[in-house]
């Protein structure tokens, strides 16, 4: 029984954690959806490519981590 217990806490502490990685990338990827979108409205096409070259920056930082 006390193997039991300490297998449901266990599972939930993963899935606490699976919860909480999700939460993490969601907002990740609204945050890059956001900008994404700020981005593409950029009507300057010097600041847009200026625009699409940061953001490209920060994903391949993002990916690094």
């Amino acid at each position: 029984e006390a193997k039991n217990a300490i297998n449901d806490i266990k599972r939930r502490q993963i899935s606490q954690e699976i919860q909480e990685e999700t939460r993490r990338v969601a907002a990740s990827v609204e945050n890059y959806t956001q900008t994404l979108q700020s981005v593409y409205s950029i009507p300057n096409p010097d600041q847009k490519l200026k625009a699409e070259e940061e953001l490209q920056s920060l994903i391949h930082k993002s990916d690094e981590n």
